[in-house]
């Protein structure tokens, strides 16, 4: 018996990591993950942002700023499009525009909290199609306080991780 529960103290924390994302590739500056939810696959791409600047272009640090990161996320169970999302790492001002810009394009998406997404499925699949093409992102809102905010982001290896969170099942 005391072997029976000596084997369930070592199964238990195995259980508990079952939902955790694990990393499932790296491409240059982004990242793929994979997690189960429901007992579904869900994969999503992501990098962290590589410079903040303010309104005039000036480096920006913001001490109490969390992870500032852009997302593309792949649930095959919903039908296997493609989610965009921004994390902000601060709270975004209500009823404000989150704008991603790339060199050709520009997106307006909307803020809840520290997130933002696109409005549509459509628009997702045009930004990702906009990021596969793109030499540079970028990500602008305003702070909880109306500080303008401007969050650059890398594009090197995008391709390659978007195509490998499209395999996802």
């Amino acid at each position: 018996m005391r072997y029976f529960l000596i084997s369930l103290l070592f199964l238990f924390p195995l259980a508990a990591h079952a939902g955790e994302p694990q990393m499932t590739g790296q491409y240059q500056n982004w990242q793929s993950y994979r997690y189960q939810e429901n007992g579904t696959s869900v994969c999503y791409a992501m990098t962290r942002a590589e410079s903040t600047k303010d309104v005039k272009g000036h480096h920006l640090e913001i001490k109490s700023r969390g992870k500032v990161l852009l997302q593309v996320t792949h649930r095959a169970n919903e039908g296997g499009g493609l989610v965009v999302s921004y994390v902000a790492g601060q709270s975004i001002k209500r009823k404000t525009p989150v704008l991603l810009q790339t060199d050709k394009l520009k997106f307006r998406m909307r803020g809840d909290g520290d997130t933002a997404w696109t409005e549509n499925t459509a628009m997702d699949a045009d930004v990702v199609k906009a990021l596969r093409s793109a030499k540079w992102l970028t990500v602008m809102h305003q702070d909880r306080k109306g500080v303008p905010v401007t969050d650059a982001f890398s594009l090197k290896g995008v391709g390659n991780a978007l195509t490998a969170i499209s395999k996802c099942d």
